[in-house]
């Protein structure tokens, strides 16, 4: 059974009735309202136009929680870019190093560097697909 509510033209109380009710007496002064078909339109107008306005409310709700998912995507990509880049640069300095004592680090360390520089790669990639 669907309700409408009415407001007691006496007191001013809210109630909750039955719409087929030709009239209906409040709980709390006693007054004997009558239901018209203004009282239904109205009441229907009002559930077109609150239903309307929880529907775009429920939209913005989903866009702001894509929004914030893709801040959070990006700063989660910006990190890995930089993680990437720093031990790319670390790399660098140990195949400079390693190339005063052996070949075989230099080569070691040169498989790290082209795997990390791949890694930047893909992060740059991922924060500029997420930037955009």
């Amino acid at each position: 059974m669907k309700l409408i509510d009415l407001r007691c033209s006496s007191c001013g109380a809210m109630m909750q009735v039955n719409p087929d009710l030709k009239k209906v007496v409040c709980n709390y002064c006693g007054s004997e309202l009558l239901i018209d078909d203004e009282s239904k339109k109205i009441e229907i107008a009002n559930s077109y136009e609150y239903g309307y306005e929880a529907e775009k409310g429920k939209i913005k709700a989903q866009e702001e929680k894509l929004l914030e998912q893709k801040e959070k995507n990006k700063r989660k990509s910006l990190s890995k870019l930089i993680i990437w880049s720093f031990l790319f640069v670390l790399s660098l300095i140990a195949i400079k190093v390693a190339g005063t004592v052996d070949t075989f680090f230099v080569n070691i360390f040169s498989l790290c560097a082209f795997v990390l520089f791949v890694c930047i790669i893909l992060a740059l990639k991922d924060f500029l697909v997420i930037r955009g």
